[in-house]
């Protein structure tokens, strides 16, 4: 890629909202100091599509309904994040990304992304006119938004990671070639999201993954609740709710029940053992013993002092 065009830390925000609409077009950049977060976007030409690398801090990016367009029509954005983790908000529906995810949205429609920094991304967009094929076999049905790194999805986050690493290296023909392979990926995928229902379902086995990791970084921290999590992931606490309705537990359940799991490893470990139970309970996010030892019990069906007597055998 050629060399980066910086936009300096102590830069108005204004410089860096031009640079960002140089790869989303008419779009609003706000911060919650009102500074330039700074960074980096790097723009490499790919045959027919743009290959941007944007780097930098927190920020939020929201498109006007009434926002004109960019070159080309109203087009579909691929933004594989590579770091940190980004929040989208569109037509009511909460997509959340972390690094390995591709996230695709059509900018036709008003939008809100929360990029939690530091982050990088890669960036391209796909003018609408060149997925042909895909609103034949929809007749121009909406575009679905989703998150994802599993499937078609991988496959074509991976593709635009290796090519983005060197996109002015490849030959005319070539690049060519290797755009339109790009575009025949995103319209299998954009074809499997089309089916009823695989969208939203998509999104909301994302969501529930990237919960779970969070809850299981976070077990240590007394803190950890329905309502950090919700706020961690930028989405309320009724709508995390309502995404765990599927699963088997809630995510309050959930945080307990990984709490005592972790609490019963360690106290079937010999090695342990001159740890008291109660020191044991407080590192695992318990604060009061008493609240340790009834719910211990009624997971393993014994006390904490019982378990570790007969070393984690029920």
């Amino acid at each position: 890629m050629p060399a980066a065009d910086a936009v300096r830390g102590d830069s108005r925000l204004g410089a860096w909202q031009e640079r960002v609409r140089t790869v989303l077009g008419a779009v609003r950049v706000t911060t919650a100091d009102g500074a330039s977060p700074g960074g980096t976007v790097v723009t490499a030409r790919l045959g027919h599509l743009d290959v941007s690398r944007v780097a930098s801090d927190t920020q939020r990016v929201t498109r006007a309904a009434a926002a004109p367009h960019v070159d080309g029509g109203p087009g579909v954005l691929l933004v594989l994040l590579t770091r940190g983790t980004a929040a989208l908000v569109q037509g009511g529906r909460h997509l959340v990304a972390g690094g390995g995810d591709l996230m695709v949205w059509d900018e036709a429609g008003p939008y809100s992304l929360h990029c939690e920094g530091p982050f990088t991304a890669l960036v391209l967009r796909v003018p609408r006119s060149r997925l042909a094929p895909y609103d034949r076999a929809t007749r121009g049905a909406a575009l679905p938004a989703f998150a994802s790194s599993a499937g078609t999805a991988g496959l074509l986050g991976t593709v635009v990671s290796t090519l983005a690493t060197s996109p002015a290296s490849y030959a005319p023909a070539v690049a060519g070639r290797l755009a339109d392979t790009v575009v025949e990926l995103l319209s299998v995928l954009l074809l499997e999201r089309s089916r009823p229902g695989d969208a939203e379902a998509g999104a909301r086995a994302a969501l529930v993954r990237r919960v779970r990791e969070h809850i299981d970084r976070h077990l240590e921290d007394p803190a950890l609740s329905p309502r950090t999590v919700a706020r961690d992931h930028h989405i309320s606490v009724r709508y995390l709710h309502r995404v765990f309705q599927s699963e088997d537990t809630t995510v309050g359940r959930l945080i307990q029940q990984r709490r005592i799991e972790q609490s019963a490893r360690e106290l079937a470990r010999p090695e342990l053992r001159t740890l008291s139970v109660a020191a044991i309970a407080l590192r695992w996010g318990f604060a009061d013993p008493g609240h340790f030892s009834r719910a211990f019990r009624r997971y393993h069906g014994c006390t904490p002092v019982e378990w570790r007597r007969r070393g984690g055998r029920v």
